[in-house]
């Protein structure tokens, strides 16, 4: 790796300080050209500042690697600003810290240009004030999308879904604010299809919708498809898949995880026997509800 004299006497010393070996720093120039002029004293200003703010000294070199371009950061004109308005949104010193280490590049983003378009437009979808630091902070990467080009196509979805009524669609951001990170064309139309497929209703997508929309992130071919196709060897039909989808979310949470179902199905009998109760439910027998005995807790919840 070449190294030029002013690097070596700087912030590559630096990086061999903090224990980083050749191969890592070569990867953070690769990273970040803006690093060749970052003198030392940036650097480490920039690195003791993450630790004021509760980021543990062993969290930090995995921040750095992932995003360089922090130690090239204005400390007073980007970073501080991003994190005192993050902080903000947060209800615990702890969430920022959280948010930084899960999406560092948060920080090189403009609290301006980005940060506050961001919460205006997750306002104007319904998402409660007190709510926006929860949807940011627990997802860092919005920050990142495009509101043109990505966030309104999957506003446009659920609006397709029906979600037309106001605040709707923000409580679906609330409950899962991942979903605003899938692609509408090649995650969630597809896997929204394949639910009519088997007998979804527009009123059973949006129950999907507002209760476990994490089901729409699911692959509909790697995942939903053989799930679906257990649940008919084991005697369910179309119309009885459907209704577990619509009655019984802890089910459903099981059955379109990513592990696949089989393996949990046959190891764990209270839930073959709540699915049953389910597909046995137009024949009068009990409902999943009297399945359960008084007391009992819901199944996944310990």
């Amino acid at each position: 790796m070449e190294i030029s004299s002013s690097q070596n006497g700087s912030i590559m010393w630096f990086f061999r300080d903090k224990g980083f070996d050749d191969k890592s720093i070569h990867e953070m120039f690769k990273k970040c050209k803006r690093l060749e002029g970052v003198h030392r004293d940036r650097a480490s200003e920039n690195w003791a500042y993450l630790r004021t703010i509760g980021i543990q000294d062993r969290k930090i070199p995995s921040i750095v690697t992932k995003c360089p371009k922090i130690l090239a950061l204005g400390l007073n004109e980007k970073i501080v600003p991003m994190v005192q308005c993050l902080a903000t949104l947060g209800t615990k010193p702890s969430e920022v810290a959280s948010a930084i280490a899960k999406f560092p590049h948060i920080l090189s983003h403009s609290v301006e240009e980005k940060l506050c378009p961001l919460l205006a437009f997750f306002q104007a979808l319904g998402v409660p004030e007190k709510q926006l630091g929860k949807v940011i902070l627990v997802n860092p990467r919005l920050i990142s999308y495009s509101i043109e080009s990505k966030l309104t196509q999957i506003v446009d979805f659920l609006a397709s879904l029906g979600f037309t009524r106001e605040g709707m669609i923000g409580k679906v951001l609330q409950k899962y604010p991942f979903i605003m990170g899938y692609s509408v064309d090649k995650r969630l139309r597809p896997t929204s299809e394949f639910l009519k497929l088997i007998g979804l209703t527009e009123q059973d997508l949006q129950k999907v919708a507002m209760n476990f929309p994490e089901v729409f992130c699911r692959d509909a071919n790697k995942i939903l498809s053989p799930n679906v196709a257990y649940l008919k060897r084991r005697g369910f039909e179309d119309g009885q898949i459907a209704a577990l989808v619509s009655v019984d979310w802890q089910c459903v949470e099981c059955a379109f995880s990513d592990t696949p179902f089989q393996d949990i199905y046959e190891t764990n009998l209270a839930l073959e026997v709540r699915m049953l109760a389910v597909r046995d439910k137009r024949r009068g027998m009990l409902s999943v509800a009297e399945m359960r005995k008084p007391g009992q807790k819901a199944f996944g919840r310990g």
